[in-house]
């Protein structure tokens, strides 16, 4: 594993519980070839999981482990066991183990957020409340000339910045008219520039939805918000909005 850091104190990280399987190895200085044994994640963070395993551990070991994520995704980390919990089980008996990280690099915290995300927005029922969000017509406005840069966000690989023109702004998330070619849950980082404002409103978001236009030249693109500051958040009502614009106007007139 590459570019470890330790995990920062204090930020935020939020925690969701998932079904992923897990091989994990118990570091000690009297075992030379540690054996590699397998397990089932129950619950997940950028700082930590609780897996399941038959192997009885002993809280305070330190254990090398490997998430397998779809698409051959695998994500490395060290942690130190805080709990190990007994469970009775059907098919026998299994622990619950409680895993704090001590070192995980940045990519791979960022391959668990978009795990996450990805879980979040797929179109299942436990997300039905995205799908409201789309529904929420009132509290989306239209912005004037507003238009957006965006490009598929990547680990590995940064594309060139596109532009698109916005059509509507909520602060759950942006309609776009788009000239390219789209697919359905995509993730994009992307700069918001809005008249209202003197410097963009950057944020990550996730296509929802993909329309193709009457003409079939360009497409009507729906994007929720997964990553955003609050406080732009907060901007991005009409009522705040509009009082952008008219204390931007003001600032000019002086």
């Amino acid at each position: 594993m590459n570019d470890f850091v330790s995990p920062q104190r204090g930020r935020k990280s939020i925690r969701f519980d998932t079904k992923v399987p897990i091989r994990y190895t118990v570091r000690s200085l009297h075992i030379k070839t540690p054996e590699v044994k397998k397990g089932t994640i129950t619950n997940m963070s950028s700082t930590g999981i609780r897996f399941e395993t038959e192997e009885q551990l002993g809280a305070g070991v330190i254990i090398t482990v490997e998430i397998l994520l779809p698409k051959n995704i695998v994500v490395e980390a060290t942690g130190k066991a805080v709990k190990v919990t007994q469970l009775q089980k059907e098919e026998g008996r299994y622990y619950e183990v409680a895993l704090a990280f001590t070192e995980i690099s940045e990519t791979a915290r960022e391959e668990i957020n978009m795990w996450y995300y990805s879980q979040k927005l797929s179109r299942r029922p436990e997300t039905a409340h995205i799908e409201e969000m789309e529904r929420r017509k009132s509290e989306r406005f239209k912005v004037g000339r507003a238009f957006v840069e965006y490009r598929e966000k990547r680990l590995f690989s940064k594309e060139q910045w596109k532009q698109a023109e916005i059509k509507q702004v909520s602060k759950h998330g942006i309609s776009l008219t788009v000239r390219a070619f789209v697919k359905e849950n995509e993730v994009w980082e992307i700069m918001l520039h809005l008249p209202a404002y003197s410097q963009p409103v950057k944020a990550v978001v996730r296509v929802l939805r993909v329309r193709r236009e009457d003409r079939g030249l360009s497409s009507d693109v729906g994007l929720e918000f997964v990553r955003i500051k609050e406080s732009d958040r907060k901007r991005l009502s009409e009522s705040a909005y509009i009082k952008g614009l008219i204390d931007k106007s003001d600032s000019e007139i002086r």
